[in-house]
């Protein structure tokens, strides 16, 4: 740091982000120069499980992290920062020492990590992100980032957020979950809950449980989960078959609508999380505006090229162009919920019916924490949701938004007309049939591997903006032999006697 170079890099800063602190005299050095701490030092862990405590007085840099006491694997951080120092904020704290630290260095604001590395956001992950894990090499640095470019890249005023629950038939009751005790929850709790519907299922329907349906449809709706939900039925690799049970689940979803006049939305579930890459293109093609998932790699032999840039990013479009958001169980932890607030995602919540287990306590007790973290949460049905999606960036006076879902519903919040260009990646520009702005049809360009279009939207108002594409051939739908129907019937019907009598007998064992 008395290098002239680095004098004039530092007075040059609105501020400096340093880590890769180690146990040895430069390092100890340099960390005592910084922080005007004689006795600083860098410390290993000796003692674990550990707790990393994030301060609840910076919530401009912590976001909805701020103030979580968050339980750390051996091997998520290596050393902790000792500093005494009267003028240092410390971000996050350990037993040993700070984690995360901000101080003041010639005029300049200094941010310390612990971590001796950075994650590699090029690297390819197999399955979801969990900051327990990894937690100083990833969370300090995303913090930091965030706070610092918040002009570039602001972040939306609040976070979309859904509850989705897999496989119950549209009965009053399925297992452990009973509708109506579902609506007196989502009434005192203000959540809204998207049942992913298996349109195997459409003439086993209620009457009355579908009233309540559409009697409260901005609190429960449903969605499509797969066609017949056989195993891996999204993980084919062949775009025609994907294309025969597309065609065969929205026929069945639409008539569900026809005969009991409900809506459905028009995202999907994958079956056990299990897709291909061409899924992804195949969803694109027959209308559908978005995939929701537990995984986030391809299934079977399928080349993964899913990276931890895309999981955090508000949802994958690796394949295909095509969005698939990600959600997490609640046993995931509320720190992980809170770092995909940070990061920008939305709050999509998984489960079965035994997420009601005991009249939903587990399940309200979530809820209320995720109420006490530092956003504005905003219940909406999982298409409205993913609707919502989308990053920013700021371009003078122009506000660049990238458009995620092939449906994008924005905004203008402010008090005068703001002019947007909307973006969307679009690899394979001759499947698209058009773009439309509030259902009419508008022109827009190809550039980068981006479509783009230009949008004046005045003070309040919003925008509706659709990407048609051209669909396969109206093939007729797939036609089953008659042991595959029945294999389906089996399976669906023992499947509903183990989630309707098999938590009675766990609970007699």
């Amino acid at each position: 740091m008395q290098d002239r170079g680095a004098s004039g890099l530092v007075a040059a800063a609105n501020s400096i982000f340093v880590f890769g602190f180690q146990a040895a005299d430069p390092c100890r050095a340099l960390l005592r120069q910084i922080t005007g701490d004689p006795e600083a030092e860098i410390r290993g862990f000796g003692q674990w499980p550990m707790s990393a405590a994030v301060t609840d007085t910076f919530p401009e840099m912590c976001g909805p992290m701020s103030g979580l006491q968050i339980p750390v694997e051996r091997g998520a951080t290596d050393t902790a920062l000792v500093i005494r120092n009267t003028n240092l904020q410390s971000i996050v704290g350990a037993r040993e020492g700070h984690l995360f630290a901000g101080f003041i260095y010639s005029g300049v604001r200094f941010f310390a990590g612990s971590s001796l590395e950075i994650v590699d956001i090029r690297e390819r992950a197999a399955t979801y992100f969990d900051v327990k894990k990894c937690f100083a090499g990833a969370v300090p640095i995303v913090m930091y980032l965030k706070w610092a470019f918040r002009d570039v890249c602001p972040m939306t005023a609040e976070t979309s957020a859904c509850l989705i629950i897999d496989d119950p038939p549209l009965w009053p009751r399925y297992g452990l979950l009973d509708f109506d005790e579902l609506l007196q929850l989502a009434d005192e709790l203000t959540f809204a809950t998207t049942i992913a519907f298996i349109p195997w299922n459409w003439r086993r329907t209620n009457r009355d449980t579908v009233a309540a349906f559409r009697e409260s449809s901005r609190k429960l709706s449903i969605c499509v989960h797969g066609c017949d939900h056989t195993r891996g039925e999204f993980a084919a690799r062949s775009l025609q078959s994907l294309d025969r049970k597309l065609k065969t689940a929205r026929l069945r979803m639409q008539a569900l609508r026809k005969k009991h006049a409900l809506d459905y939305e028009n995202v999907m579930v994958f079956p056990q999380g299990a897709f291909s890459p061409e899924a992804a293109l195949a969803l694109k093609q027959n209308g559908f505006i978005a995939a929701v998932n537990t995984e986030v790699a391809p299934a079977d032999e399928a080349l993964n090229e899913t990276t931890l840039a895309d999981l955090w990013s508000v949802a994958i479009v690796r394949y295909g162009s095509f969005p698939i958001y990600t959600r997490r169980y609640i046993d995931h932890g509320i720190e992980n919920f809170a770092f995909d607030g940070l990061l920008g995602k939305p709050c999509f919540i998984a489960g079965h019916h035994d997420l009601l287990r005991g009249h939903g306590s587990e399940l309200t007790k979530f809820l209320r924490q995720l109420a006490s973290l530092r956003w504005t949460l905003r219940w909406r049905p999982l298409e409205d949701a993913v609707c919502h999606g989308y990053s920013l960036q700021s371009d003078g006076d122009t506000i660049v938004v990238e458009m995620l879902a092939e449906r994008l519903l924005f905004e203008n919040r402010e008090a005068m007309t703001r002019r947007t260009s909307i973006r969307k990646r679009e690899p394979q520009l001759a499947a698209l049939k058009g773009i439309t702005v509030n259902e009419g049809l508008v022109p827009h360009e190809y550039r980068d591997g981006y479509v783009r279009v230009m949008v004046d939207i005045p003070p309040g108002g919003s925008v509706d903006i659709r990407c048609v594409y051209h669909e396969p051939p109206d093939d007729s739908p797939a036609s089953e032999s008659i042991r595959y129907l029945l294999g389906v019937a089996v399976r669906r019907y023992l499947s509903e006697l183990r989630d309707n009598y098999g938590h009675l007998l766990r609970f007699r064992a």
